[in-house]
């Protein structure tokens, strides 16, 4: 859009983040370039009057020359007025448990503020006003939950609703009667979570343009009925003689349907009726569908048309395979646009990992198989990083130590991690010379593990240097009593001197 080129223009020739700009005068930027610039240390430019109060600016536009109260204002002169807001931020999920253990942070220009474990309500106070990034934890079973903010002067509240991602993909399809030259008849066209029916008729020649069905004007060539629940009749078309689609009158192009409604066709020509894919991309019918008997029955249902005339006929299977091919390619090109540190932070690239998973969900299960690592990949997201440092640290015997104190931890979704002494494993004795390890572990909120391991070396102290530094300090201090004796006795001297001269 015009809104993103002008985003991006901005941040790459300006090192400015105008979303806030163009969010106040309701233009709007598409979530992956919001998502891109908010990541960026960028300086951020907001309304001046929707972020203050109506003093503060009167006092910035005074001491700024700013003749508009509806200008642009950079963060950055902003900042220099310690101008505060506080944040409320309400989170609702169908499932709270998700959430367990995992974190929220706030973030400026790219840089991590502040990170808080969640509980149905967070706050962040002191922040000043100006846009923040706000990450909340991710699951790909739920849209994204990106969020930029602007804080303004005072209170400030938000509610992040969790919205459930429907990872079914409704296979709409097509039933369609052509003619003798792939004409169109009729057909019926599935949409809506295959809830909705679509009819369009056609003036194929069915097949019945013969002198034969010109002697039968009242025998029924073909029909198509649709029946409620109730085994109510809802819409039918029947053509008889040697009649087109055509020339009927039809009660709606447009029908209501609900699972289990039942679509029957009556047929002289069964190998004219097919049910097509909608989305496989495939330009032929789907041939588990072919069905040789004059009367062809169909159920509906929320994977797509059950054909009745076949025991057992799976739906789900046979639109799955039917799909396969092109959900394993989308796969494959969502997994290539994927580069190795976007599987570090589940929060990067949300859309194309949602997009993995949902066509994964969706494959059959004998397809599965080749995915269920980068499926594991992409929901675990990056291991927590362990940083020492120093790889070996040198003390001596006696000498106390910290071990926490040598190793901090970050993770992409729970950002710093503590650790206690139960992340710690070693025989170290600083009362003991000698080597040691000791062995740092941790496990983040979604199961990844990392460790680290450092040298310690607990020396017997050099004696010999502590008896010359002890001989030396006296030295030094012998020394400094003769010069301020010597000092002492010159002086003596001098006034000694000046008094006989006086």
């Amino acid at each position: 859009t015009t809104a993103d080129i002008y985003a991006k223009f901005f941040a790459k020739e300006y090192k400015a983040n105008i979303i806030p700009y163009l969010n106040a005068w309701k233009i709007t930027v598409s979530d992956t370039v919001v998502e891109e610039i908010f990541n960026e240390d960028l300086n951020s430019f907001s309304i001046l009057s929707d972020v203050v109060s109506d003093e503060k600016l009167q006092e910035i536009k005074n001491s700024e020359n700013l003749e508009q109260k509806y200008c642009p204002i950079a963060d950055s002169v902003l900042d220099k007025y310690e101008i505060f807001g506080n944040l409320k931020i309400t989170i609702n999920i169908d499932d709270f448990s998700l959430l367990n253990g995992k974190k929220i942070a706030i973030f400026k220009n790219g840089k991590l503020l502040e990170a808080k474990r969640i509980e149905n309500s967070v706050e962040f106070s002191n922040l000043k006003v100006g846009a923040y990034l706000i990450k909340l934890p991710v699951d790909y079973s739920y849209k994204s939950v990106f969020c930029p903010v602007y804080i303004n002067q005072g209170q400030n509240e938000i509610i992040k609703n969790y919205e459930k991602i429907d990872e079914k993909i409704y296979h709409g399809t097509k039933l369609w009667i052509r003619g003798i030259y792939q004409t169109v008849g009729y057909t019926l066209t599935l949409s809506n979570q295959n809830k909705s029916g679509k009819i369009a008729l056609g003036g194929a020649n069915l097949g019945n343009q013969n002198s034969e069905w010109q002697a039968r004007p009242n025998d029924v060539f073909i029909s198509v009925t649709i029946e409620n629940n109730e085994n109510q009749i809802i819409n039918q078309a029947v053509v008889k003689g040697s009649e087109y689609f055509t020339s009927l009158s039809v009660g709606g192009y447009n029908v209501n349907l609900e699972y289990g409604y039942k679509i029957k066709v009556f047929t002289h020509k069964p190998q004219y009726v097919n049910v097509w894919s909608l989305i496989s991309g495939s330009d032929k019918p789907i041939s588990d569908y072919n069905v040789n008997s004059s009367e062809i029955n169909y159920e509906v249902t929320k994977d797509g048309l059950k054909l009745l005339n076949v025991k057992n006929f799976d739906t789900e299977l046979v639109l799955k395979n039917e799909l396969k091919t092109k959900l394993v390619a989308e796969i494959e090109d969502l997994k290539n646009s994927l580069k190795e540190d976007d599987y570090l932070d589940k929060s990067k690239k949300f859309s194309q990992k949602a997009s993995i998973i949902k066509n994964y969900l969706n494959l059959p299960d004998s397809e599965k198989q080749a995915y269920s690592g980068l499926i594991e990949k992409i929901k675990l997201g990056g291991k927590p990083v362990i940083y020492a440092d120093k790889k070996e640290i040198v003390i001596n015997k006696g000498d106390s130590l910290n071990l926490l104190s040598l190793v901090s931890v970050y993770d992409n979704e729970d950002y710093y991690i503590e650790l206690t002494k139960n992340n710690v494993v070693t025989d170290f004795n600083a009362s003991v010379v000698g080597e040691y390890t000791v062995e740092y572990s941790c496990v983040d909120s979604d199961g990844n593990t990392a460790s680290k391991t450092i040298k310690i070396i607990v020396k017997q102290a050099d004696k010999t240097n502590k008896n010359i530094n002890e001989k030396t300090k006296k030295i030094v201090f012998i020394v400094l009593v003769v010069c301020l004796i010597f000092s002492l006795t010159v002086s003596v001297v001098i006034i000694a001197k000046k008094w006989r001269q006086g």
